[in-house]
């Protein structure tokens, strides 16, 4: 995120593991105006959102731990 005078500004830091835009999956905005830079060297994992549908449909385990990821923000 940048200030009014362009200059880069930290908004939060994440620790791994740790979900990022959780409650943006299923935003009817396709996208999340962020830009996410690491440290260190690290890997990401993109999930489509019809995975998560039946990830969630399947495993609810998946699911409360994705809406405690949310409700926890």
């Amino acid at each position: 995120m940048l200030d009014r005078s362009g200059k880069s500004i930290t908004v939060v830091e994440f620790k791994a593991p740790n979900v990022l835009a959780a409650a943006f999956l299923f935003s009817s905005q396709a996208k999340l105006p962020v830009s996410v830079i690491a440290k260190d060297k690290c890997q990401s994992m993109l999930i489509p959102n019809a995975v998560v549908l039946v990830l969630c449909s399947e495993d609810h385990r998946f699911l409360s731990n994705l809406l405690q990821a949310i409700c926890d923000k």
